[in-house]
Protein backbone atom coordinates (compact mmCIF):
# COMPACT_ATOMS: atom_id res chain seq x y z
CA UNK A 1 0.00 0.00 0.00
CA UNK A 2 3.13 1.65 1.06
CA UNK A 3 4.20 1.58 -3.15
CA UNK A 4 3.96 3.54 -5.64
CA UNK A 5 2.43 1.68 -7.99
CA UNK A 6 3.99 1.30 -11.51
CA UNK A 7 1.57 -1.27 -12.72
CA UNK A 8 1.63 0.46 -15.71
CA UNK A 9 5.32 -1.15 -16.67
CA UNK A 10 3.52 -4.09 -16.89
CA UNK A 11 -0.15 -3.64 -17.84
CA UNK A 12 -2.17 -4.56 -21.03
CA UNK A 13 -3.29 -2.89 -23.96
CA UNK A 14 -6.68 -2.78 -23.18
CA UNK A 15 -7.31 -1.87 -27.23
CA UNK A 16 -8.82 -5.41 -27.68
CA UNK A 17 -9.40 -7.18 -30.82
CA UNK A 18 -12.77 -8.30 -31.33
CA UNK A 19 -13.49 -11.15 -34.11
CA UNK A 20 -16.30 -12.69 -36.09
CA UNK A 21 -16.95 -15.43 -33.91
CA UNK A 22 -16.04 -17.78 -31.09
CA UNK A 23 -12.72 -19.17 -30.73
CA UNK A 24 -11.06 -21.44 -28.40
CA UNK A 25 -7.34 -20.96 -27.36
CA UNK A 26 -5.02 -21.77 -24.71
CA UNK A 27 -1.91 -19.94 -23.22
CA UNK A 28 0.63 -22.05 -20.57
CA UNK A 29 2.21 -19.45 -18.04
CA UNK A 30 5.61 -21.33 -18.64
CA UNK A 31 6.16 -19.99 -21.48
CA UNK A 32 5.63 -16.52 -21.19
CA UNK A 33 8.80 -14.65 -19.78
CA UNK A 34 8.69 -13.29 -15.86
CA UNK A 35 10.14 -10.60 -15.17
CA UNK A 36 11.08 -8.70 -11.35
CA UNK A 37 9.44 -4.88 -10.87
CA UNK A 38 10.89 -2.40 -8.72
CA UNK A 39 8.81 -0.77 -6.41
CA UNK A 40 9.35 2.63 -4.09
CA UNK A 41 8.02 2.47 -0.75
CA UNK A 42 6.54 5.62 0.93
CA UNK A 43 6.75 6.04 5.07
CA UNK A 44 2.62 5.99 5.20
CA UNK A 45 2.15 3.98 8.06
CA UNK A 46 0.73 6.22 10.05
CA UNK A 47 -1.78 7.77 7.74
CA UNK A 48 -3.43 4.74 6.07
CA UNK A 49 -5.76 2.95 8.22
CA UNK A 50 -6.76 -0.44 6.08
CA UNK A 51 -6.98 0.79 2.67
CA UNK A 52 -9.76 -1.14 0.47
CA UNK A 53 -9.15 0.23 -3.05
CA UNK A 54 -6.66 2.44 -4.58
CA UNK A 55 -7.59 4.60 -8.16
CA UNK A 56 -7.03 7.04 -9.69
CA UNK A 57 -8.37 10.33 -11.10
CA UNK A 58 -6.43 13.49 -12.90
CA UNK A 59 -3.29 13.74 -10.48
CA UNK A 60 -5.03 12.24 -7.50
CA UNK A 61 -4.52 8.64 -5.82
CA UNK A 62 -8.18 7.82 -4.46
CA UNK A 63 -7.58 5.53 -1.26
CA UNK A 64 -10.89 3.86 0.15
CA UNK A 65 -10.66 3.83 4.14
CA UNK A 66 -13.86 2.88 5.37
CA UNK A 67 -12.49 2.56 8.53
CA UNK A 68 -11.36 6.26 9.12
CA UNK A 69 -13.40 8.13 11.26
CA UNK A 70 -14.97 11.01 9.31
CA UNK A 71 -14.30 10.22 6.29
CA UNK A 72 -14.37 7.50 3.27
CA UNK A 73 -11.72 8.44 1.06
CA UNK A 74 -8.12 9.62 1.39
CA UNK A 75 -7.01 11.70 -1.47
CA UNK A 76 -2.99 11.86 -2.25
CA UNK A 77 -0.97 13.29 -4.98
CA UNK A 78 0.45 10.77 -7.82
CA UNK A 79 3.57 11.80 -8.28
CA UNK A 80 4.80 12.30 -5.08
CA UNK A 81 1.94 10.04 -2.69
CA UNK A 82 1.81 13.29 -0.51
CA UNK A 83 -1.46 13.19 1.57
CA UNK A 84 -3.68 15.52 0.06
CA UNK A 85 -7.29 15.98 2.12
CA UNK A 86 -9.59 13.41 3.14
CA UNK A 87 -13.05 13.71 1.90
CA UNK A 88 -16.62 11.85 1.50
CA UNK A 89 -18.90 11.61 4.72
CA UNK A 90 -21.44 9.24 5.56
CA UNK A 91 -24.91 9.80 5.68
CA UNK A 92 -28.04 11.01 3.98
CA UNK A 93 -26.97 14.68 3.29
CA UNK A 94 -26.09 16.55 0.95
CA UNK A 95 -23.01 15.15 -0.86
CA UNK A 96 -22.79 12.23 1.59
CA UNK A 97 -22.47 8.26 1.39
CA UNK A 98 -24.42 5.57 1.66
CA UNK A 99 -22.37 2.51 1.67
CA UNK A 100 -19.83 2.78 -0.92
CA UNK A 101 -18.18 -0.39 -2.59
CA UNK A 102 -14.40 -1.10 -3.42
CA UNK A 103 -15.24 -3.07 -6.57
CA UNK A 104 -16.63 -0.15 -8.82
CA UNK A 105 -14.99 2.92 -10.30
CA UNK A 106 -14.94 4.30 -13.73
CA UNK A 107 -13.78 8.03 -14.48
CA UNK A 108 -13.96 10.74 -17.63
CA UNK A 109 -11.47 14.06 -18.05
CA UNK A 110 -14.20 15.97 -15.40
CA UNK A 111 -15.32 13.53 -12.90
CA UNK A 112 -15.23 10.03 -11.61
CA UNK A 113 -18.18 7.43 -10.81
CA UNK A 114 -18.43 5.45 -7.14
CA UNK A 115 -21.32 2.51 -6.31
CA UNK A 116 -22.61 3.71 -3.23
CA UNK A 117 -25.21 0.55 -2.18
CA UNK A 118 -27.29 0.66 -5.70
CA UNK A 119 -26.74 4.00 -7.04
CA UNK A 120 -23.95 5.28 -9.26
CA UNK A 121 -22.85 8.56 -8.61
CA UNK A 122 -21.06 10.91 -10.79
CA UNK A 123 -18.53 12.61 -8.33
CA UNK A 124 -15.37 15.75 -8.42
CA UNK A 125 -13.44 17.24 -6.10
CA UNK A 126 -14.24 21.27 -5.02
CA UNK A 127 -12.10 22.64 -2.60
CA UNK A 128 -10.87 19.87 -0.95
CA UNK A 129 -14.70 18.14 -0.57
CA UNK A 130 -16.23 15.16 -2.62
CA UNK A 131 -19.08 16.68 -4.26
CA UNK A 132 -22.13 14.70 -6.14
CA UNK A 133 -23.06 15.35 -9.72
CA UNK A 134 -25.70 13.01 -10.48
CA UNK A 135 -27.19 9.77 -9.11
CA UNK A 136 -27.98 6.94 -11.48
CA UNK A 137 -30.32 4.09 -9.34
CA UNK A 138 -29.41 0.78 -10.80
CA UNK A 139 -32.69 -1.59 -10.02
CA UNK A 140 -32.39 -4.84 -10.44
CA UNK A 141 -33.86 -7.80 -8.19
CA UNK A 142 -30.74 -8.87 -6.95
CA UNK A 143 -27.55 -7.93 -5.80
CA UNK A 144 -25.12 -6.16 -8.41
CA UNK A 145 -22.19 -7.67 -8.55
CA UNK A 146 -19.04 -6.92 -11.50
CA UNK A 147 -20.41 -3.88 -12.68
CA UNK A 148 -19.03 -2.39 -15.72
CA UNK A 149 -20.10 1.51 -17.37
CA UNK A 150 -20.01 1.29 -21.01
CA UNK A 151 -21.85 4.88 -21.44
CA UNK A 152 -24.17 7.11 -19.74
CA UNK A 153 -27.07 4.81 -18.23
CA UNK A 154 -25.59 1.53 -20.12
CA UNK A 155 -24.14 -1.20 -18.29
CA UNK A 156 -22.75 -4.46 -17.96
CA UNK A 157 -23.10 -6.47 -15.13
CA UNK A 158 -22.94 -10.27 -14.15
CA UNK A 159 -26.08 -12.18 -14.09
CA UNK A 160 -28.41 -13.23 -11.12
CA UNK A 161 -27.04 -15.53 -8.57
CA UNK A 162 -30.01 -17.50 -8.82
CA UNK A 163 -29.08 -18.36 -12.40
CA UNK A 164 -32.51 -17.32 -13.65
CA UNK A 165 -30.80 -15.02 -16.27
CA UNK A 166 -27.98 -15.56 -18.74
CA UNK A 167 -23.82 -15.35 -17.58
CA UNK A 168 -24.42 -11.33 -18.23
CA UNK A 169 -26.87 -8.62 -17.83
CA UNK A 170 -26.67 -5.50 -20.08
CA UNK A 171 -28.97 -2.65 -17.83
CA UNK A 172 -29.56 0.17 -20.43
CA UNK A 173 -31.55 3.28 -19.85
CA UNK A 174 -33.71 1.45 -16.75
CA UNK A 175 -34.27 -1.79 -18.06
CA UNK A 176 -32.08 -4.98 -18.43
CA UNK A 177 -31.82 -8.36 -20.62
CA UNK A 178 -29.48 -11.01 -19.98
CA UNK A 179 -26.87 -12.91 -22.10
CA UNK A 180 -24.30 -15.80 -22.14
CA UNK A 181 -23.99 -19.00 -21.29
CA UNK A 182 -22.51 -20.35 -18.24
CA UNK A 183 -19.31 -22.07 -18.95
CA UNK A 184 -20.11 -24.65 -15.91
CA UNK A 185 -23.74 -25.62 -15.84
CA UNK A 186 -24.00 -29.11 -14.68
CA UNK A 187 -23.20 -28.18 -11.14
CA UNK A 188 -26.22 -27.57 -8.29
CA UNK A 189 -26.73 -24.12 -8.19
CA UNK A 190 -24.47 -23.08 -5.30
CA UNK A 191 -21.51 -25.16 -7.05
CA UNK A 192 -22.25 -23.61 -10.19
CA UNK A 193 -22.41 -20.07 -8.68
CA UNK A 194 -18.67 -21.10 -7.15
CA UNK A 195 -17.13 -22.00 -9.90
CA UNK A 196 -18.51 -19.65 -12.21
CA UNK A 197 -17.48 -16.43 -10.35
CA UNK A 198 -15.37 -14.05 -12.21
CA UNK A 199 -13.89 -10.59 -12.27
CA UNK A 200 -15.08 -8.26 -15.47
CA UNK A 201 -12.94 -5.69 -17.20
CA UNK A 202 -14.28 -2.86 -19.83
CA UNK A 203 -14.69 0.58 -20.61
CA UNK A 204 -16.43 3.30 -22.54
CA UNK A 205 -13.86 3.55 -24.72
CA UNK A 206 -14.30 -0.17 -26.15
CA UNK A 207 -17.04 -2.87 -27.38
CA UNK A 208 -15.84 -5.91 -25.44
CA UNK A 209 -15.50 -6.87 -22.14
CA UNK A 210 -13.32 -9.46 -20.63
CA UNK A 211 -14.20 -12.17 -17.90
CA UNK A 212 -11.42 -13.69 -15.64
CA UNK A 213 -12.87 -16.94 -13.88
CA UNK A 214 -11.39 -16.93 -10.65
CA UNK A 215 -11.55 -20.85 -10.21
CA UNK A 216 -10.93 -22.24 -14.13
CA UNK A 217 -8.05 -20.65 -14.80
CA UNK A 218 -9.95 -19.17 -17.70
CA UNK A 219 -10.70 -15.75 -19.66
CA UNK A 220 -13.38 -15.49 -21.99
CA UNK A 221 -14.52 -11.98 -23.95
CA UNK A 222 -17.83 -11.09 -25.33
CA UNK A 223 -18.60 -8.21 -27.22
CA UNK A 224 -21.00 -5.28 -25.86
CA UNK A 225 -23.94 -7.42 -27.64
CA UNK A 226 -23.35 -9.94 -25.78
CA UNK A 227 -22.14 -12.57 -28.18
CA UNK A 228 -19.17 -14.75 -27.12
CA UNK A 229 -16.04 -14.12 -29.00
CA UNK A 230 -13.00 -15.65 -27.06
CA UNK A 231 -12.61 -18.66 -24.74
CA UNK A 232 -9.08 -19.01 -23.58
CA UNK A 233 -7.34 -21.58 -20.80
CA UNK A 234 -4.58 -20.69 -18.75
CA UNK A 235 -2.41 -23.26 -17.83
CA UNK A 236 0.36 -23.40 -15.14
CA UNK A 237 2.33 -26.38 -15.49
CA UNK A 238 3.87 -25.78 -12.56
CA UNK A 239 1.22 -26.23 -10.50
CA UNK A 240 0.25 -30.17 -8.51
CA UNK A 241 -2.47 -31.12 -10.43
CA UNK A 242 -5.94 -31.78 -8.14
CA UNK A 243 -9.64 -32.46 -8.80
CA UNK A 244 -10.14 -29.86 -5.58
CA UNK A 245 -11.00 -26.41 -7.56
CA UNK A 246 -9.77 -24.93 -4.10
CA UNK A 247 -6.64 -25.72 -5.09
CA UNK A 248 -6.12 -24.35 -8.37
CA UNK A 249 -4.95 -20.82 -9.26
CA UNK A 250 -6.82 -18.28 -9.36
CA UNK A 251 -7.44 -14.67 -10.55
CA UNK A 252 -7.67 -12.02 -7.83
CA UNK A 253 -8.09 -8.53 -7.70
CA UNK A 254 -8.38 -7.29 -10.99
CA UNK A 255 -7.43 -3.19 -12.06
CA UNK A 256 -8.42 -1.65 -15.88
CA UNK A 257 -8.68 1.62 -17.80
CA UNK A 258 -9.03 2.80 -20.89
CA UNK A 259 -5.52 1.44 -21.98
CA UNK A 260 -4.53 -1.39 -19.70
CA UNK A 261 -6.38 -4.46 -17.96
CA UNK A 262 -3.94 -5.47 -14.55
CA UNK A 263 -4.60 -8.82 -12.69
CA UNK A 264 -2.88 -11.11 -9.65
CA UNK A 265 -2.91 -14.46 -10.37
CA UNK A 266 -1.98 -16.63 -6.89
CA UNK A 267 -0.90 -20.38 -6.79
CA UNK A 268 -3.87 -21.24 -4.59
CA UNK A 269 -6.76 -19.66 -3.27
CA UNK A 270 -5.46 -20.79 0.29
CA UNK A 271 -3.79 -17.21 0.04
CA UNK A 272 -7.19 -15.47 0.46
CA UNK A 273 -8.49 -13.79 1.87
CA UNK A 274 -4.95 -12.00 2.65
CA UNK A 275 -4.13 -12.54 6.86
CA UNK A 276 -2.75 -9.64 8.74
CA UNK A 277 1.11 -9.37 8.34
CA UNK A 278 1.44 -12.93 6.32
CA UNK A 279 3.75 -12.20 3.14
CA UNK A 280 2.54 -13.52 0.23
CA UNK A 281 4.24 -13.85 -3.44
CA UNK A 282 1.76 -13.84 -6.07
CA UNK A 283 2.11 -13.58 -9.73
CA UNK A 284 0.97 -10.25 -11.60
CA UNK A 285 -0.14 -11.27 -14.98
CA UNK A 286 -0.85 -8.84 -18.13
CA UNK A 287 -2.88 -9.97 -20.75
CA UNK A 288 -4.26 -8.52 -24.23
CA UNK A 289 -6.85 -10.43 -25.82
CA UNK A 290 -5.48 -11.07 -29.18
CA UNK A 291 -2.72 -13.02 -27.15
CA UNK A 292 -0.21 -10.93 -28.83
CA UNK A 293 1.05 -10.09 -25.32
CA UNK A 294 0.86 -11.71 -21.95
CA UNK A 295 3.97 -10.79 -19.47
CA UNK A 296 3.73 -12.12 -16.28
CA UNK A 297 5.58 -10.63 -12.94
CA UNK A 298 6.85 -11.57 -9.57
CA UNK A 299 5.63 -9.24 -6.38
CA UNK A 300 5.86 -9.76 -2.82
CA UNK A 301 3.17 -7.74 -0.29
CA UNK A 302 3.57 -8.04 3.51
CA UNK A 303 0.61 -5.94 4.06
CA UNK A 304 -3.01 -7.11 5.47
CA UNK A 305 -4.88 -6.27 2.63
CA UNK A 306 -3.69 -5.89 -1.37
CA UNK A 307 -4.98 -3.61 -3.90
CA UNK A 308 -3.52 -1.95 -6.71
CA UNK A 309 -4.39 0.27 -9.40
CA UNK A 310 -3.35 1.46 -13.05
CA UNK A 311 -1.77 4.57 -13.30
CA UNK A 312 -1.59 4.91 -17.34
Amino acid sequence: MRTRFKLYLCGILFLLCCCDEYKKDSICLQDIEVEQLSFKLYPTDSLLIYPLSINVWQNYLIIMEPKLKDSIYSIWDRDDFAHLFSCGRKGNGHNELINPRRDYYASTDSSFFILDSDIEREVCFEDKTLVIKRNNDITLPDAINQLVRLGDDYYILAGLTNGSTGEHIIYKNGGYSSFGEFPRKSENEERRFFTNYKLTAGDVAHDCICDFYLHQNLIRIYDIKGNLLKHIQVIDNACVPSTSVELRPVFHELKFNSKYIAVLLCRSAALLPLSPLRTVRATFTAYSSDNSKFNSHKIKSAHNHLAMTCLR
